[in-house]
């Protein structure tokens, strides 16, 4: 995995951004979204949505620290995309 280049990945979340801060007053929040590493790698472990989660529980069992690296890389790319949502 690798870390995401969120102004590459995807360009069109500044331009909503701006659009919509250049809509309200100054006095209204605009507020970006992330996700929850945690939820993220579920998704990408289960491959959908799950109830009982059962891959991504063996996956802590089995492959600890491939599921570490997994959280961590969605992390900091989270925080990357934070990041990027702050400053559009």
């Amino acid at each position: 995995m690798h870390l995401i280049d969120p102004p590459k990945a995807a360009p069109f979340v500044e331009t909503a951004l701006r659009t919509l801060r250049e809509e309200v007053t100054p006095e209204t929040a605009v507020l970006g979204f992330v996700g929850c590493p945690y939820t993220l790698a579920t998704y990408l472990v289960e491959g959908k949505t799950s109830k009982e989660y059962l891959e991504i529980k063996k996956m802590a069992f089995t492959e600890p620290d491939l599921l570490h690296a997994i959280l961590k890389n969605l992390a900091e790319s989270i925080g990357e995309y934070a990041l990027y949502q702050i400053e559009a």
